[in-house]
């Protein structure tokens, strides 16, 4: 069996943690027809899988494949700004909230993977109106290792 990343698995599984943790706004994923952003509301959050920087990480010298870093761009969209923000927040919140613990609150399962972490590293910029809705563009990193 690969030890190798299944980008794809990890990709959909963190789509249907932040689908079913989402309150009163609509999710995408980049690739997935049914949820392209025509579908969706005015006040949506689109995943968009990208290259990380520093992909693979950890501590298994010997088959890096097995562990990586994966970005994801969300693209969080509201009719005016303070909707942007607040969906932007949500997202935040699905994604990084720790409980008294440490522990991340909101439980991503990958199918044959393990879930080592989940991190915001960064905003790419404010809110900003484009084509008559606001848009809050951040950045996420999910950390997985591979189970062989």
């Amino acid at each position: 069996m690969s030890a190798i990343i299944k980008r794809r698995k990890v990709d959909e599984s963190l789509y249907t943690m932040v689908l079913a943790e989402a309150n009163d706004f609509d999710v995408g994923l980049v690739d997935i027809p049914e949820t392209s952003p025509g579908t969706l509301s005015t006040k949506y959050a689109l995943i968009e899988p990208v290259a990380a920087n520093g992909m693979f990480f950890g501590p298994n010298l010997t088959a890096p494949e097995q562990d990586a870093g994966i970005g994801y761009n969300i693209l969080s969209v509201g009719e005016d700004r303070r909707q942007a923000a607040w969906v932007a927040d949500e997202v935040r919140r699905i994604m990084c909230d720790r409980d008294a613990q440490g522990a991340l609150v909101s439980d991503l399962a990958v199918e044959e993977h393990t879930v080592m972490d989940r991190e915001q590293v960064g905003p790419i910029g404010a809110a900003q109106e484009i084509s008559g809705v606001y848009q809050a563009h951040d950045q996420y990193r999910v950390k997985v290792s591979r189970i062989p």
